[in-house]
């Protein structure tokens, strides 16, 4: 019985739910092996964050070259394999009493890279497997279950720590990576094998990494969708740098409300994922990108308004955290969904891996200028600058074709 559009699809779904539960706990248990096995102290624990995104920094734009030259689906069984291996690393050394601090920053950065190729090659794997018209409800379904992990992952990441400590909570993880591949290889859509230009055997790196890039830019769809991930991811980190501090220390929240708010937004994603394909259908692909920008700017505005009876507080927060994640969720689906309309599939490792890199490197260093700002200012004034920048980035949307945009254009 199919699950979702046909029975590759469902394989991939399959494999999705629970290597996507698996990455939401290794994230959690990563950290917390360094912080309870290791005592960590936070320049270790800056540095272990640090070492997971170098990665995209530094080969977020070569990665497409490879994937648009190999085919995709075994690159993503080889980054299953290997993740799988990296993260066995740390139970093994748990066991023979070798366990060190470096050795998390090897494997977060092992992690960082065969992610990244994952990741890449998944996003231009996937229109091999359903037709265009379907790609939007795929997404969708996808997300749910991404949504579900970001909800049950942390919760149950707790409680495996608490039960079998953290590296053996990572040991249960490297079944999740294998399960994954195991599902991928039973796919048996054949990939169009790529075709090397001009007969070349290796790849021009730069050359073909420019045409990538090239290809955002001159499309209009691709750059206005660009320019919008800049901002957003920019000013995005300021929330991820701040919110924590600032519900604890400015508005006095316990770290347990925090939890449940963060939950929350869990919540709101899975609702954002399970509506996005009946808006974006019934209102427009690129009106709905529109209106989830404006309405997810809108809903942060309440974090640095929150103010008065801790009861008020909780609500705005509350409020904020569910409908934001709503929203941002429809924006990353359709976001995601148009991309992959709009890029012919010889260039979509290329283009992707250009998105990848722009949203991933703009991060840490929106995460900077939100730490000195905060210190020159506070935090509740960084995070009102935030949300002028997420207005930005919906008023960018908002003034360009994309609010006349039903169907996906065709890409030249």
């Amino acid at each position: 019985m199919r699950l979702g559009l046909n029975r590759d699809f469902d394989k991939v779904w399959v494999a999705q739910a629970v290597s996507s539960l698996g990455s939401k706990i290794t994230r959690e248990a990563l950290a917390y092996t360094a912080v309870l096995t290791l005592a960590a102290t936070p320049a270790q624990m800056s540095i272990l964050s640090v070492a997971g995104a170098v990665p995209v920094l530094l080969l977020g734009l070569f990665v497409g070259v490879w994937v648009d030259r190999l085919p995709r689906r075994p690159l993503m069984i080889v980054a299953d394999l290997a993740r799988a291996v990296a993260l066995s690393a740390v139970p093994l050394a748990a066991l023979t009493n070798t366990l060190q601090v470096w050795l998390l920053y090897v494997v977060a950065a092992l992690m960082g890279i065969f992610t990244l190729v994952f990741d890449v090659a998944d996003r231009s794997f996937l229109p091999s497997i359903v037709r265009h018209d379907q790609l939007l409800e795929a997404n969708s379904r996808l997300s749910i279950t991404g949504s579900l992990s970001e909800v049950g992952g942390p919760a149950l990441a707790g409680l495996l720590v608490q039960i079998i400590s953290a590296p053996f909570t990572l040991a249960l993880d490297v079944l999740s990576f294998l399960w994954s591949a195991f599902w991928l290889g039973l796919i048996r859509t054949p990939e169009s094998a790529p075709v090397p230009e001009e007969g070349q055997k290796t790849p021009d790196i730069w050359r073909e990494t420019r045409e990538g890039i090239l290809t955002l830019w001159r499309n209009v769809t691709l750059r206005t969708l660009a320019v919008a991930a800049l901002l957003q991811n920019f000013f995005g980190w300021f929330f991820g740098t701040l919110y924590v501090y600032f519900a604890v220390r400015e508005l006095g929240l316990s770290s347990g409300v925090v939890g449940l708010l963060i939950s929350a937004g869990g919540v709101g994603a899975l609702i954002g994922a399970a509506s996005a394909q009946r808006l974006a259908r019934r209102f427009g692909l690129g009106r709905i990108l529109v209106l989830a920008a404006c309405i997810s700017s809108s809903a942060e505005l309440l974090v640095p308004l929150a103010s008065g009876p801790l009861v008020l507080i909780i609500a705005m927060m509350l409020l904020a955290q569910f409908v934001g994640d709503i929203a941002g969720e429809v924006y990353a689906i359709g976001d995601t969904s148009l991309r992959q309309m709009s890029v012919a599939p010889g260039l979509m490792g290329r283009v992707t891996a250009t998105m990848s890199f722009i949203t991933g490197g703009a991060g840490p260093f929106g995460a900077v200028v939100a730490g000195v700002l905060a210190s020159a200012t506070s935090a509740r004034f960084t995070l009102f600058f935030a949300v002028a920048g997420f207005a930005l980035a919906a008023l960018w949307l908002a003034l360009s074709p994309l609010r006349s945009l039903h169907l996906a254009p065709d890409s030249d």
